[in-house]
């Protein structure tokens, strides 16, 4: 549906870009995307209108990263991951708030949740350079204990699982 990789693709390719990167001494960020209170405008608008929804976040994660070696995936549901090498922080961070604006440009209605008049999305990012002690499994949890705190930001967040 998304023309992007499937959770499983997009594991096995995050495993060998890290020994690849292992050895290189790149650094490597992962980003995971969520479309904010996505179940409310599934339901309330039908899921076929949900599915426009799925497939515009992937394409807009497509015109963001370009690169060959850029892995972009759809993690589960309304989640996506993103893997880069080779950035920056800042650029990291530069990356993220492309995401959240791509939605803030195209202004689609969400309707279905008080206080919420767009669709928007939250991005958290964790960025290492690479080490041979480096773990997909220790990012993705520093990610989810900085990121995904019960009242966080809130709708269009950017979130760094950087210290």
């Amino acid at each position: 549906m998304t023309n992007i990789l499937n959770r499983g693709t997009y594991e096995n390719r995050l495993s060998h870009l890290l020994e690849l990167s292992k050895r290189s001494g790149y650094s490597l960020c992962v980003f995971l995307i969520d479309l904010d209170n996505f179940k409310a405008h599934n339901d309330g608008y039908g899921h076929l209108q949900g599915d426009e929804i799925i497939k515009l976040q992937a394409d807009m994660l497509k015109a963001i990263f370009l690169r060959d070696s850029d892995i972009v995936a759809r993690y589960g549901g309304e989640e996506y991951a993103v893997v880069v090498n080779n950035l920056t922080e800042q650029q990291c961070i530069d990356k993220a708030n492309k995401i959240i604006q791509a939605w803030q440009h195209k202004k689609i209605p969400h309707g279905k949740v008080a206080g919420q008049e767009f669709i928007s999305c939250s991005v958290g990012f964790y960025r290492e350079k690479v080490n041979k002690d480096s773990n997909k499994v220790i990012w993705c949890l520093k990610l989810t204990k900085r990121c995904t705190k019960p009242n966080s930001k809130g709708e269009g967040s950017l979130c760094s699982g950087n210290d």
